[in-house]
């Protein structure tokens, strides 16, 4: 359905049915209950599809949670690149729409998605919304802020998701109009309902400048908890917003404090105690201490994460594609799921992709990538030595950068290096801090001489084109200058067109030949969603990403 409308009945705040596939032309998954509390690590092969999307709702509030995400967050403005920064702001600044636990797409501060043309979107904004300092949010502030995100200086990830976006203006009182210069299935997904579009108090932002989102700043939202301190390097607290707008998101948690535990064994440890109550994405290495807790449940969800090899300097060897093929093929992903994951990661043969990321065109994405790459399973090594024959051996070994400190990670690149190694390519290991990688993505001169970056990637949404569009073809912030125009073609007809069938047929044919053509980037694994939570608690949700909704809101008493 290519034109539509969708409209957020008053009152109670209930949502109409098959959201997505009236506004985005997208299925969504099947609503599950969770009538359980998720599933824990086994030893028997695990069928994504059959996870729970969250726990059973939580019984009544509580007075305080103590939570951990890690590495600390570097900004609570504009977001970088990071889940660690996604996270905390999702739950204090309302986002124009949001996802729920269902991995739905439902509106929020926007009570309705309109497309009066197939490049008109009109959106009236929900009256009677405050800010914490009770001053309302207008839709004036709704255009500020999506003007904001569109400039490069403020927000360098985000230009590939607004390339189409020609203007954003306000149109009546309550009401906000996006005009497009072709039709952009992508960009509710990728702005409206991610952080680019979570939406600010203009005025804090130009009086704080550059402090804005800092600790020394710190921020001015709606959302269902409001900011209260930060301590560098230690913690950070919010408590409830006793003036929330939202009935489906009172925060049951009265005090919600957030600590940055970087450390594994010490968050294993801090977890099994009770002084931390749960975390989300946790290092693997940690599951098996945590499995047998006494008082708290380590719970498996689906996930859009997956593991990938990024080809970085687009100067050196790896320009070569005979090269990155070469790579591909040798990698043995049976092996470097099975030395780190720790029963919680899959080979994998997709680029940019999951199993759990297919919510619409499922079929077709079975069969025209899933079923067709599988050949990828397998190492060759025949055939990876004769593209490095080809094409030369590099006259110097590959550097291979990963997070220091990630057990996972370590003991992945390990492999690679081994597997690649068969083929005739030397690799170099050279773990790096969490800062300066992302420093990869901004920083040009950071990347000379790192040839490929070991990275969990993470959709922002349960939709393989959401994650290409962002970060690899065209102006995506993880193409580093790498061009694949076939790809790339292929994307940009798969995002105007709002039918269903007709983008994952044209999204399959990119994911196909970015992974069989042009092994840029080069698929790994992809990881189950992790969450550990204390025994006194209930209501979370289980899938990723949860940090595009007001995920802690929902948590309370079990």
């Amino acid at each position: 359905m290519g034109i539509s409308t969708v409209r957020k009945r008053m009152g109670g705040r209930r949502l109409a049915a098959g959201l997505v596939a009236l506004v985005l032309g997208a299925a969504v998954l099947a609503a599950c209950d969770g009538g359980g509390s998720g599933s824990g690590s086994s030893s028997k092969p695990v069928d994504v599809s059959e996870l729970p999307n969250k726990m059973e709702p939580a019984s009544g509030p509580v007075d305080s949670v103590t939570w951990n995400i890690s590495p600390q967050p570097t900004s609570l403005g504009v977001p970088g690149f990071s889940e660690n920064n996604y996270a905390p702001q999702s739950i204090m600044c309302d986002h124009l729409v949001a996802l729920d636990g269902d991995w739905n797409f439902v509106p929020h501060l926007a009570t309705e998605l309109r497309w009066e043309t197939p490049t008109r979107l009109v959106m009236p904004i929900q009256e009677g919304v405050t800010y914490w300092d009770g001053t309302p949010l207008t839709a004036d502030d709704v255009v500020w802020n999506l003007n904001h995100v569109m400039d490069p200086a403020v927000a360098p990830t985000n230009q590939a998701n607004v390339a189409n976006v020609e203007s954003v203006t306000k149109t009546g009182d309550n009401e906000v109009t996006v005009e497009f210069t072709q039709h952009d299935s992508t960009y509710v997904a990728t702005v409206l309902a991610t952080n680019f579009g979570a939406i600010h108090k203009p005025s804090v932002v130009q009086e704080k400048g550059d402090a804005y989102g800092t600790a020394a700043g710190g921020i001015m939202c709606s959302g269902p908890f409001e900011y209260e301190s930060w301590q560098t390097g230690e913690s950070m607290t919010m408590t409830a917003n006793p003036d929330y707008w939202n009935d489906d998101y009172q925060p049951l948690i009265q005090k919600l404090t957030i600590r940055f535990v970087s450390d594994p064994n010490a968050l294993a440890s801090a977890l099994l105690s009770g002084e931390i109550d749960g975390a989300y994405n946790l290092p693997l290495s940690i599951t098996s201490r945590l499995e047998g807790a006494s008082n708290g449940t380590l719970q498996r969800g689906k996930s859009v994460l997956f593991d990938v090899l990024i080809p970085v300097d687009q100067s050196g060897p790896l320009a070569d594609v005979r090269l990155r093929k070469a790579l591909s093929l040798a990698i043995d992903r049976e092996a470097v799921a099975k030395v780190g994951y720790a029963g919680y990661g899959h080979p994998n043969v997709q680029a940019v992709s999951s199993p759990s990321s297919f919510t619409y065109g499922g079929d077709v994405f079975k069969q025209q990538v899933t079923d067709k790459l599988d050949y990828l399973l397998e190492p060759d090594l025949e055939q990876a030595k004769g593209l490095v024959d080809d094409a030369g051996a590099p006259s110097r070994p590959l550097t291979l950068v990963y997070t220091a400190g990630d057990p996972v990670h370590e003991k992945a690149a390990s492999v690679i290096q081994q597997s690649a190694a068969q083929a005739g390519i030397d690799i170099e290991l050279a773990p790096k801090d969490p800062t300066e990688l992302l420093g990869l993505l901004t920083t040009p001169d950071a990347r000379a001489g790192v040839d490929l970056w070991l990275r969990m990637g993470v959709q922002n949404a349960p939709d393989p084109l959401v994650a290409i569009v962002s970060g690899y073809v065209g102006k995506g912030v993880l193409t580093f200058g790498h061009e694949n125009s076939a790809a790339f073609d292929l994307i940009s007809q798969a995002r105007a067109e709002p039918d269903d069938d007709a983008r994952a047929e044209l999204t399959a044919q990119a994911l196909f030949q970015m992974t069989d053509e042009d092994a840029f980037p080069i698929p790994l694994v992809y990881r189950d969603n992790t969450l550990f939570l204390n025994e006194r608690l209930g209501g979370a949700w289980l899938n990723n990403p949860y940090w595009e909704g007001p995920w802690a809101a929902v948590i309370g008493a079990k």
